[in-house]
């Protein structure tokens, strides 16, 4: 299968999961920008950027995270209230979905590399993740 394809899959995939557990998702088609999939909860906007991928690590370009990072600014003036979540979506294979909240990929990004490798054990499983966004919905 080409890489487009698994990406759509994946895509779609964590729409559904999304969906099921009362996020309103949308997958951004066809998506050169910042979110493959946008979702409203409880009055918030999540946006992802979903990965797939075979290994138990994934790199992801510094461009890309500042991609993330500069939508999040946009979008949350106040950073003391978030009103819009920003992630990097992850599917492990054989492992699962892991979650990254797109400042702790920008804390992590140091020195000169153009990359950041992510490793699985520093995401958030999913149902970690809907924890997480129900305490801050508090």
């Amino acid at each position: 299968m080409n890489p487009a394809k698994k990406g759509a899959n994946v895509e779609r995939e964590l729409r559904k999961i999304l969906s099921k557990k009362g996020f309103n998702a949308f997958r951004v088609r066809g998506s050169k920008g910042a979110g493959d999939v946008l979702s409203l909860y409880k009055g918030k906007a999540f946006v992802f950027q979903v990965k797939y991928t075979k290994y138990d690590k994934i790199r992801v370009s510094r461009h890309e995270i500042r991609r993330l990072v500069d939508l999040y600014h946009r979008h949350n003036p106040n950073p003391d209230k978030e009103i819009t979540f920003v992630y990097l979506a992850v599917k492990f294979r054989g492992i699962g979905w892991r979650f990254y909240h797109i400042v702790q990929l920008w804390s992590m990004l140091s020195g000169i590399f153009e990359t950041i490798e992510i490793n699985h054990r520093d995401g958030m499983k999913f149902e970690d993740f809907l924890s997480y966004v129900s305490r801050s919905l508090e």
